[in-house]
């Protein structure tokens, strides 16, 4: 029942590409609220293709994070968690 680490994407011409990980610091009604929102948007197939093992959700959940600096690959290190932000609204592809 507690959100240990969020795989962060980034958008990269056009498309979301792994950026790194963080730890994200929430209180315990901050976790269940988060925790609620990412079991309604489990998904099965990841969003991008990294070999972690993990709950995969839709990716419509923004966050803010701070890090020292981005790898060529596009990848943040030394990232530190900032706050939850807010859901997006995603439009169905036709």
């Amino acid at each position: 029942g507690v959100v240990h680490t969020l795989i962060l994407a980034a958008e990269q011409n056009g498309k979301l590409r792994y950026a790194g990980r963080v730890e994200p610091e929430l209180s315990e009604k901050e976790n269940r609220k988060l925790l609620a929102a990412l079991e309604i948007a489990k998904t099965k197939k990841p969003f991008v293709p990294i070999q972690l093992s993990a709950s995969w959700v839709t990716p419509k959940f923004t966050c803010r994070v701070s890090y020292t600096k981005r790898s060529k690959d596009g990848r943040l290190e030394q990232v530190e968690w900032g706050k939850m932000l807010s859901q997006l609204k995603l439009r169905k592809r036709k």
